[in-house]
């Protein structure tokens, strides 16, 4: 990947497609922690981490939205991993494995 340095996770999910976006919304007042606990860096994994992780590049389908799991970076301090989801559109998503 030519993604360099960290990046920061959003506190909100953003999505183009309004009804995903709605239920993702839904889903986040209720199941998310508060949003100053959310909030962190990201960090790149090691080329070898991802390579031994089964989701990597895995085809993935949300509804009706087709995608793949473009990369997978770790929380800096939660250190829970997030998928970075590339639809076939071209929206990004970030998941956990259990999302």
């Amino acid at each position: 990947s030519s993604h360099l340095g960290s990046s920061r996770l959003r506190k909100a999910p953003f999505c183009a497609r309004p009804a995903l976006g709605l239920a993702l919304q839904a889903m986040a007042t209720s199941t998310l922690p508060a949003a100053d606990t959310f909030d962190e860096e990201l960090e790149d994994l090691t080329h070898a981490e991802k390579v031994k992780d089964v989701l990597m590049s895995a085809r993935v389908k949300k509804g009706e939205f087709a995608g793949h799991v473009e990369d997978i970076e770790r929380g800096s301090i939660s250190k829970e991993l997030l998928y970075r989801i590339r639809y076939d559109d071209g929206d990004l998503e970030h998941f956990t494995a259990a999302e």
